[in-house]
């Protein structure tokens, strides 16, 4: 337990839903274990692939049903990104009159 926090820097520690959301990596993905042992046993060499397949599915029902609101400006945020590459893209696409006179 005493070592979930180490890979994070602490400024993002301050934030509630961070630490929520790293708590909950690793709590789901061990009970990512135990869901995969008892509801679908058998071997598979890639345990540590289910158990993060489930880590994903449970974080985010999680995630989703405590902070929904936090979706909406994830999302707005993402948009404005977006925007903000392609138009930096396009600015540094060389134009085709510049290729043309080289």
């Amino acid at each position: 337990m005493d070592q979930i926090f180490l890979n994070y820097p602490e400024a993002f520690l301050l934030l509630p839903q961070f630490k929520t959301f790293v708590i909950g990596e690793t709590l789901y993905h061990e009970i990512g274990h135990h869901i995969h042992q008892l509801h679908e046993p058998g071997y598979r060499s890639n345990k540590e692939e289910v158990a993060d397949q489930w880590k994903e599915k449970l974080l985010q029902v999680f995630l989703v049903q405590r902070y929904w609101y936090l979706a909406k400006v994830v999302k707005a945020y993402a948009s404005l990104i977006h925007l903000t590459v392609l138009r930096l893209k396009r600015s540094a696409r060389p134009s085709k009159i510049d290729g043309a006179q080289a």
